[in-house]
């Protein structure tokens, strides 16, 4: 093990731990340990098994995530490995559902239990890897835990220039509820509020 990942590591470990004996009594158990998948195994129209997991943080799958979003993204840095742990493991009303085939991180969606609604916070799927079916069945993984999280709408930002998400969302029941001005920060892009109810 490198000696940056060992660094990291234990500062993760402390963070978490420093977190837990400060925070202990006011934090609620993790959501997605109340959660389960309907079906973790999928086979692809090419014969690939797609292997879904409930929020795994270890660190080599954190480092995949920030990877793919990265190349997904053409290769901007949204979220880096602290972002990511502090989402999986430190914030208790968020889930991540990852998408593995033959060991390696295909895609993932992150999900935030809102006052109201149920929040998509992150959603990647590698390039090479999109228009397989993954993306969809990621997001319908996600939705089927609305009910056990006690929400019925679903929202997400997606940027003004990305067309092909916003006909994903679209194809899926999402309607732009509001333009969302300067909205990213790395680029000042602005955002469009999605959002779909499933009653």
């Amino acid at each position: 093990m490198s000696g940056w990942i060992k660094h990291l590591k234990h500062n993760l470990q402390q963070l978490k731990t420093n977190f837990q004996k400060r925070w202990g009594q006011f934090t609620e158990p993790q959501l997605y340990k109340r959660l389960t998948l309907e079906q973790s195994m999928f086979t692809l129209a090419n014969d690939d098994i797609l292997q879904l997991t409930l929020s795994n943080a270890s660190l080599p799958v954190i480092d995949a995530m920030v990877a793919l979003e990265y190349r997904a993204y053409d290769d901007k840095v949204m979220w880096q490995q602290m972002d990511f742990f502090n989402d999986l493991v430190l914030h208790p009303r968020t889930f991540y559902i990852q998408g593995f085939i033959a060991g390696e991180l295909v895609g993932f969606i992150g999900c935030r239990q809102d006052a109201k609604d149920m929040h998509i916070s992150n959603f990647a799927v590698l390039p090479e890897r999109q228009g397989q079916g993954i993306g969809t069945i990621l997001l319908d993984q996600a939705l089927a835990q609305l009910p056990a999280i006690d929400r019925a709408c679903v929202t997400l930002e997606a940027r003004v220039t990305n067309r092909s998400a916003q006909r994903f969302y679209r194809h899926h029941g999402f309607e732009v509820v509001e333009r969302l001005t300067d909205y990213y920060t790395d680029d000042h892009e602005d955002a469009l509020l999605m959002r779909m109810c499933t009653k």
